[in-house]
C-alpha cells in the first residue's frame, strides 16, 4: 500500500501530470504592443490565478516560454483563436488539454481585449471574451478579471440591457462613438462601463458614463435643458399622462433645481433693490458735489450707507449667479430617482394660470 501511494505521488510530481480533479491548462501571455506589455502581464496573471482557483493544473507563461524558446513562444502567442496552431506549437513539450491565448490592443477611446479558451484535444474554441472597454472608465483589469471565471468554465458571455430615455422626444443617442438612434432607445451590451452622449437641436448636450451589468437592465434617464434664448418645439416634450391638457408643454425639473432657481430669483431681486438704493444715494451725493473743490455733498453716514448697499447688491448678484448655475447642473445631472416637479400653463375661469405639480 505504501509503495503504491509513493508511486502515485511521484507520478503527480512529473511535468504534465494531471491533477485528479482538473484539466491541464497552458496559459500564454497576451499578444500586445510594446507599450502595453505591463497591462498584458496583469491580465495573464489574472487568468492563471482564476484557473488555479477552478482546479486546473496550470502551466505558467514563464514555464511555457522557457520550454519552447523565445521564437517559438512568440509564434504561439500569435496563434490566436486557432486551436490547431496552438496544439502544434505545444506538441512535444506539454500535454495540455486546453490553452488560453489572447490579444490586447487599443484605439482612440477603448481597450480592445480578446481571450480564447481552446480545447487542444478536440481542436475547437470552447469560449471567448471580446470586449471594448472604455479607457476613461479605468476598469480594464476589473472588467476582464470578472469575465475570466465564466471563460474558463466554458460559458458564453452574458449581456446586459441598457435603456436610455429623456423627457425630450427625439434626442439622439451616441454610445462609445456609435449612433444608437433617438430616445427612447434600448440595446443589449456586454457588461462594462460605457460613455453615452445625448443631443438635440436647441438643447445643451449631456455626456456621462453608465454601467451595464450581466443579466440586468439599466435605465438611464437624461434630462436636457434649452440653450439660452432657444424655444422648445411644440412636440418636443413627452406627454406626462393623459386627459385634458396633456398636450400642454411642460417643464420637468427635480425639486432641487426648482429650489436653486428660486434662490437665484430671490437673490437677484434683493440685489436689484440694494443696487437701486446705492444708485439713489450716489445720485444725491453727486448732485451736491462742488466742481471747484471736488467735495461731494451729503454726510459721511450717507456715503457709508451707499457703499454698504452696493456691497450687498454685489454679494446678492454673485449668489444669484451661483444658484442659477447650480440649478442648471441639478437639472442635467439629477439622479433618476429624484422626484420631478412639473410646471405648465392652464386656462382657468379668470384667464391663464401657472401650475406646479409634484412633491418634495
Amino acid at each position: 500500500m505504501l509503495r503504491a501511494a509513493l508511486l502515485a505521488l511521484a507520478l503527480l510530481s512529473l511535468p504534465g501530470a494531471a491533477a485528479p480533479s482538473g484539466r491541464r491548462l497552458a496559459v500564454v501571455d497576451l499578444a500586445t504592443p510594446p507599450t502595453m506589455v505591463g497591462l498584458g502581464f496583469q491580465l495573464t496573471q489574472a487568468v492563471a490565478d482564476a484557473a488555479r482557483a477552478q482546479g486546473y493544473v496550470v502551466f505558467q507563461p514563464g514555464e511555457v516560454r522557457k520550454s519552447l524558446g523565445e521564437d517559438k513562444y512568440k509564434e504561439l502567442m500569435n496563434c490566436g483563436a486557432v486551436p490547431a496552431c496552438a496544439s502544434a506549437k505545444l506538441a512535444g513539450f506539454f500535454t495540455a488539454d486546453r490553452a488560453v491565448l489572447g490579444t490586447l490592443r487599443r484605439d482612440e477611446k477603448n481597450y480592445l481585449v480578446q481571450l480564447w479558451l481552446l480545447d487542444l484535444q478536440k481542436g475547437s474554441v470552447v469560449s471567448e471574451v471580446d470586449r471594448a472597454i472604455l479607457i476613461a472608465s479605468r476598469r480594464l483589469v476589473q472588467d476582464v478579471t470578472d469575465a475570466i471565471p465564466p471563460l474558463l468554465r466554458g460559458e458564453s458571455e452574458k449581456r446586459g440591457t441598457l435603456t436610455i430615455t429623456s423627457p425630450v422626444r427625439g434626442a439622439e443617442v451616441v454610445l462609445n462613438g456609435e449612433e444608437l438612434g433617438a430616445t427612447p432607445v434600448t440595446t443589449q451590451l456586454k457588461p462594462g462601463r460605457y460613455e453615452i452622449q445625448v443631443t438635440k437641436k436647441n438643447y445643451m448636450s449631456v455626456q456621462r458614463l453608465v454601467d451595464v451589468n450581466a443579466g440586468q437592465t439599466t435605465v438611464e434617464e437624461v434630462r436636457l435643458i434649452l440653450l439660452p434664448g432657444m424655444k422648445a418645439e411644440p412636440e418636443a416634450f413627452a406627454a406626462a399622462g393623459g386627459g385634458k391638457g396633456a398636450g400642454e408643454p411642460t417643464l420637468n425639473l427635480p425639486w432641487t433645481a426648482w429650489l436653486a432657481f428660486g434662490t437665484a430669483a430671490a437673490a437677484a431681486s434683493a440685489g436689484g433693490y440694494f443696487g437701486l438704493q446705492a444708485r439713489v444715494i450716489q445720485g444725491r451725493l453727486e448732485l451736491g458735489r462742488d466742481p471747484a473743490s471736488g467735495i461731494y455733498g451729503g454726510t459721511r453716514a450717507e456715503a457709508l450707507a451707499g457703499r454698504s448697499d452696493a456691497l450687498a447688491a454685489n454679494v446678492l448678484y454673485a449668489t444669484a449667479i451661483a444658484a442659477a448655475a447650480g440649478g442648471v447642473l441639478l437639472t442635467v445631472y439629477a439622479p433618476p430617482e429624484a422626484p420631478p416637479l412639473k410646471a405648465g400653463a392652464l386656462l382657468g375661469p379668470s384667464g391663464p394660470l401657472a401650475a406646479v405639480q409634484g412633491h418634495f
